[in-house]
């Protein structure tokens, strides 16, 4: 099918998903298994609007509109496209050997606004490829981040399926960015705007066939620059270089931290740990 002003809209008549022209192949074993999940689906110029709610659940929909002066905004409507839904019902076909699947969107933008900070993040991805036949499963894209009028990063996305394992590996790493940039994906980890150095690094995170957490894998260094900590410290303290290496998995309840230390030229701050934590911790990936 070749398609032409696509557009998905929520409950209050916004548009959160659109395509102005895109080549689509649809899978009827998989619309009977209740997944609108393409064979094929070739797209330019995507667009695509999320919110993350404050119980931290993501979906497709945009900022209530502005009051006037004086009175206050809209709550979002409780009638949501649930994105996380999508990205199970995409996850489960992935892991099926009986399908196959090509999805390739050039120029694709998201933005996704967060209901607990209302800050509005941009994402670019100039290019997102996914291709799936039988028991080989891969993608990649690049991905630019945007907070607001601020400074952008870049990341880049790697995925393939485990057929063994039957794990979801989904890969991040970046090249002197801010920590700041990935408290899109944890807002609750409102330290990493006291980190002010740039920060080179990877994030392995397996999950399962329904995209529960199972391990992560955490790989940073940080180059020359300052933490701002005033309950630490009085002034900022310059950095000259830091590491952090740890690992998480989700059977276990634990972290272990294997390698971390701070050089304050001069002075050297090192750690290492090995802890059990709540469950809660999957709420850094998805809710």
């Amino acid at each position: 099918l070749l398609c032409e002003g696509i557009e998905l809209r929520d409950a209050r008549k916004q548009t959160v998903v659109s395509f102005p022209k895109a080549s689509l192949k649809i899978n009827v074993w998989s619309l009977l298994r209740g997944h609108f999940v393409p064979e094929e689906f070739i797209a330019d110029e995507g667009r695509f609007w999320l919110m993350r709610h404050k119980n931290d659940a993501l979906s497709l929909g945009t900022v209530p509109p502005a009051k006037q002066e004086g009175e206050k905004q809209d709550k979002p409507d409780g009638k949501v496209v649930d994105a996380f839904g999508m990205l199970q019902n995409l996850a489960d076909d992935l892991a099926d050997d009986r399908f196959s699947h090509k999805i390739s969107i050039k120029n694709l933008s998201v933005k996704l606004y967060d209901e607990e900070t209302r800050r509005l993040w941009q994402l670019s991805l100039p290019g997102l490829k996914l291709d799936h036949d039988g028991r080989k499963s891969t993608g990649n894209a690049n991905v630019i981040i945007q907070d607001g009028a601020k400074e952008t990063s870049a990341l880049q996305l790697t995925y393939d399926h485990d057929y063994e394992k039957r794990h979801h590996n989904i890969g991040f790493s970046f090249q002197d960015i801010r920590l700041a940039s990935l408290s899109i994906f944890a807002p609750n980890l409102t330290f990493l705007s006291m980190v002010d150095l740039p920060v080179s690094g990877a994030f392995l995170v397996r999950s399962d066939r329904n995209l529960n957490l199972v391990t992560t894998d955490v790989k940073l260094e940080g180059a020359r620059g300052v933490i701002n900590a005033p309950d630490l410290w009085d002034q900022p303290r310059k950095v000259e270089k830091a590491n952090f290496v740890a690992y998480y998995d989700r059977a276990k309840g634990k972290i272990e931290i294997t390698d971390a230390y701070v050089d304050f030229g001069g002075t050297r701050l090192e750690a290492d740990m090995d802890a059990n934590v709540a469950t809660k911790f999957q709420q850094y990936w998805f809710k």
